[in-house]
C-alpha cells in the first residue's frame, strides 16, 4: 500500500526541503540508515508526492559500499535525468543542452566526464 507507518515526520521534512527549494532556495535532502527500515518506501511517497502535479521530476540515486565508481549515486540520478530528457519534447533537450552550456562553460566537459550520458 502507500501508508508510511512511522515515518510522517521524515516525509514532513523532505516535503518542507522541497517547499523551500522551488522558493529559490538551495536544498539537498538525504535519507540514511541500515538496509530494512523503509528507505526506499519513504523516497518513493516523497517522489510521488511532489510529481503529481506533473510539473516537478524527482530523481534518486542510492549509494552502495561495495560500488568502486565515486559519486555513483549522484551520477546514476543524471543519468535517470538524461532519460527522462531523452522522452521529453526536442524542445525540453535543447533548453537544457543551452542552459549547462552557458551556465558551464568549458567546464562542461568534467561534467560529461563524470556523467557520460550528458
Amino acid at each position: 500500500g502507500r501508508s508510511l507507518y512511522g515515518r510522517e515526520a521524515e516525509l514532513q521534512t523532505l516535503k518542507e526541503c522541497y517547499q523551500r527549494s522551488i522558493s529559490n532556495e538551495c536544498e539537498v535532502a538525504m535519507i540514511c540508515g541500515t538496509s530494512g527500515i523503509g528507505k526506499s518506501k519513504l523516497s518513493q511517497e516523497f517522489a510521488r508526492s511532489v510529481t503529481e502535479d506533473g510539473e516537478s521530476i524527482f530523481l534518486s540515486g542510492r549509494f552502495d559500499k561495495l560500488e568502486s565508481q565515486p559519486l555513483h549515486a549522484i551520477s546514476s540520478a543524471f543519468d535517470e535525468y538524461c532519460a527522462w530528457v531523452t522522452l521529453e519534447e526536442q524542445s525540453t533537450a535543447e533548453k537544457v543542452s543551452t542552459a549547462l552550456k552557458e551556465n558551464m562553460g568549458e567546464e562542461i566537459a568534467y561534467l560529461v566526464t563524470a556523467i557520460p550520458n550528458l
